[in-house]
Formats: C-alpha cells, structure tokens, sequence
C-alpha cells in the first residue's frame, strides 16, 4: 500500500513539474515616475517618485517581483522644529522627507486581447530621512531625521501591449506602514514603461 501511494505521489509531481515547466518564464524589466503624495503629514505638498523593478514570471498567471522605489515630498513638521515664526502661516512647508523603498512580492497577471492588468502586493523596508530646521542659541541649522521600518507596498498596474516586447501603461500604489493610517502614506501615480525578456 505505501509502495503504491509512494508511485502515486511520485507520478503528481512529476505531472505537476512538466505542467509547471511548460509555463512561460518571462522576465519584465519595469521603469515608473510620477506624483508622490503623503497625507498623513500636515500641510503635505506632493512631490516625486521614481521606481525599477524585475518581475519573473512563474506561471502565466503568477509573478514574483522586486522593486525599488525613491520618492521625497514636503510638509510642516512641527514636533522636531523649534523654528516657529511662519508656522501659522496658511500652507506653510518646512520639511523635505525623503523615502527609499525595498520590497518583494507577487501580482496575478490578468491578460486581455491589447493590455495586462497587474495587482499586486509585498512587503518590504522603507527608510526614511527628514530635514527640518533647528534654533541653536547661536546659530539656526538644518538637521537630519532618519528612521526605517517594514512597509506593505499594494500596487495595481494596466499596460498596453505595443508588441512582443514593450508595454506602456499606468501603476499606482500605497505603501501601508503599521504605525501610519492605510491611506496615509506613500500614495503614488505615474507612467510605467516595460521590457519584456522572453
């Protein structure tokens, strides 16, 4: 009997091994640029991102991907500023924050007749550097703020096929940190241009 099941389990996964192995494997090199914004922070201004990732295909419906994604925008920071005088003014920005995102993840491949529409997630590090000014008791300064913590990135792509190899489309994204609100921070659109390496 256990000689039997061995077979059988032997046989499934040999099945499963040829089916998998006869998936495509493509490999899509992606580039992305557009608005950055975080809401979160008071008196945000969006500013800029850009973003390269790999996806590889495992099945024609299942990809893994690695991206990386660099975004800064501008706020008012008042808890780590003790430079007051203009922070009443309507609109008023004092911070620059600067984001650096590193992330692994899947997306499940929706494939129509001229364009792919990609979801995704993952989870990933963002660290995070903050300049704001400081009043010393001679002199006013710039000073740095730097912090780093996991972060789930949750993306939806839509890409025209312009043929065998290129696609052009729109990405989205939010990056979802624990200690922020889901909608909070990292809410980004823009172009995305791909490569496809078959």
């Amino acid at each position: 009997m256990r000689i039997y099941s061995a077979v059988g389990l032997t046989t499934l996964l040999l099945v499963s091994f040829s089916s998998f192995s006869q998936q495509r494997k493509d490999l899509v090199v992606s580039v992305s640029g557009g608005v950055y914004n975080s809401p979160y922070y008071e008196n945000n201004v969006s500013g800029g991102y850009y973003s390269a990732g790999v996806d590889y295909s495992i099945t024609s419906k299942h990809v893994l991907q690695m991206s990386f994604t660099a975004a800064e925008h501008t706020y008012l920071e008042r808890a780590m500023s003790n430079v007051t005088a203009n922070m009443q003014i309507p609109g008023y920005t004092n911070a620059i924050n600067y984001d650096w995102v590193i992330a692994l993840g899947y997306k499940y491949r929706l494939d129509f007749p001229h364009f792919v529409v990609l979801p995704g997630a993952a989870v990933g590090m963002i660290s995070k550097k903050t300049t704001y000014p400081y009043r010393f008791p001679a002199y006013e300064s710039i000073l740095m703020y730097f912090d780093t913590q996991i972060v789930f990135p949750v993306t939806l792509e839509a890409e025209y096929k312009l043929g065998r190899h290129w696609l052009l489309g729109l990405k989205s994204a939010v990056m979802i940190c624990p200690d922020y609100p889901i909608l909070g921070v990292g809410l980004h659109a823009g172009p995305v241009f791909s490569y496809i390496i078959k």
